[in-house]
């Protein structure tokens, strides 16, 4: 469309201006994908990094399961296929449930170290690096585990120990510290809660993507294994030996590779990194150089300094309520998905396809009800940050207390509908810590 503009001269007369070109206010349309990619570059790599780790998450548990039927039960595989017996079916999720929550410790308590030396690490020299760290130890976890299928005799404590990596390079805490606060430093404060909706959004439909296509692949190859046991053939015991994990964890090693490229090639920090005003205040560190002040334990001082110090009438109180909260989710999410499979096993008899179809339907509907009521009640129904977490706490109580109490499939079902808005809890407190902070603080004190 061409526009024709009038100009007024100094006598009172008018006069039509030359034609302005439509051109000349069309941008390219690598612009507009150079602004995309600008704006979006840790939605892509929440959504892999998360696809890597959910993709093998369900598999990853049958195969506990295998293994404690076989090596520590010392029954046959085509036994532990098919399990009759209630007194050793039982015996196999315990012991598999045992090891399971051993490998989420061996995770969990290195990254808490982890974690306060890599906050205040990031403030400093950049959150690009710790993050590049954390696929990288998940990679050797997955390729172990293949190994570990491929010679299969090798025992189930070393499924635990492979783990300790990933630990030891932050984990989860290490990249949600990363992503959120890259969103905070990059965006105003009227944008937060739709950027953190969108991140929810992203990690949800990763975690469904994962457990659909793991679940797939996994059912689908297991098929051919019992076909192939049938026949007897030569082919059919590899095919057994194999299994249908090594293609899962082919699919979770290529995701990880992925977020690993993007990170790299794409991720630009949001400003030249200064040195946070906590450590002016306390002193600059003592050893130079980003590597050697990575270990330094001025990184922890810091970190519990930036939390007490002084601030803002009720602000230090406020921040303190907000961690402990993000804490409690967290504690209720890893809780409840590290034994969602083995309840539903032990409760429903479901199997690695069926959990899978499950997860897949309700996380859906959980990511379309975060991102689209987030903006929502935040903008036009101008819900506050108190409001929008009390709404997602009492989504997560009553999908416990369903799931809990379930002694059908459809009180189960229950569960999963009335939980569909807890992601609206984790958005309101990160939202809300990042307008209590200064930028140079945000990777001190972000709730894990």
């Amino acid at each position: 469309m061409v526009t024709i503009k009038t100009v007024q001269h100094s006598d009172g007369s008018a006069s039509a201006a030359k034609p302005s070109e439509p051109s000349s206010t069309v941008q390219p349309w690598w612009s507009c994908l150079r602004r995309l990619r600008t704006y979006s570059v840790v939605e892509p790599f929440l959504f892999l990094v998360t696809f890597g780790a959910y993709s093998r998450l369900v598999v990853s548990n049958e195969l506990m399961l295998a293994k404690a039927c076989t090596l520590v039960l010392n029954q046959t595989r085509e036994y532990c296929l098919n399990i009759t017996d209630d007194d050793h079916k039982s015996q196999v999720l315990r012991i598999g449930n045992t090891y399971n929550m051993a490998a989420s410790l061996s995770i969990t308590i290195p990254a808490l170290f982890t974690g306060l030396l890599v906050g205040a690490w990031g403030d400093t020299h950049g959150r690009k690096w710790p993050m590049v760290l954390v696929p990288t130890a998940m990679v050797l976890a997955v390729a172990g585990y293949a190994l570990s299928v491929v010679y299969w005799n090798v025992s189930i404590v070393w499924l635990v120990i492979l783990h300790l990596p990933t630990g030891f390079c932050g984990g989860t805490p290490v990249i949600n510290t990363g992503v959120y606060s890259y969103v905070s430093e990059t965006s105003s404060s009227s944008q937060r809660a739709s950027r953190f909706s969108v991140l929810e959004m992203a990690n949800i439909l990763a975690m469904t993507l994962g457990t659909t296509v793991g679940g797939r692949l996994f059912s689908v190859l297991e098929m051919a294994n019992i076909l192939a046991m049938t026949l007897g053939t030569t082919v059919g015991g590899l095919l057994f030996k194999v299994g249908g994990y090594l293609p899962v964890y082919g699919t979770s090693l290529v995701s990880l590779m992925a977020t690993i490229a993007w990170l790299i090639i794409f991720m630009k920090e949001p400003k030249t990194p200064t040195e946070p005003s906590m450590d002016k205040i306390q002193g600059e560190m003592t050893c130079a150089g980003p590597l050697h002040s990575f270990f330094s334990l001025d990184n922890i001082r810091c970190t519990f300094s930036c939390c007490l110090r002084k601030r803002e009438p009720g602000v230090r109180l406020r921040l303190g309520l907000l961690v402990l909260c993000c804490c409690c989710f967290r504690f209720s999410l890893i809780g409840s998905s590290s034994i969602a499979y083995f309840y539903t096993k032990e409760k429903f008899n479901w199997g690695v396809t069926r959990f899978s179809y499950v997860s897949t339907a309700f996380s859906v509907g959980q990511a379309v009800a975060v991102a689209a009521l987030v903006p929502l009640l935040t903008r036009v129904c101008k819900l506050s940050d108190a409001a929008l977490g009390l709404l997602g706490i009492c989504s997560i109580a009553g999908e416990a207390v369903a799931k809990g109490l379930a002694s059908s499939e459809w009180v189960y079902f229950l569960g999963l509908t009335l939980g569909a808005l807890g992601g609206t809890a984790t958005v309101a407190v990160k939202k809300h810590v990042s307008q209590l902070v200064s930028r140079d603080e945000l990777g001190k004190i972000w709730p894990p």
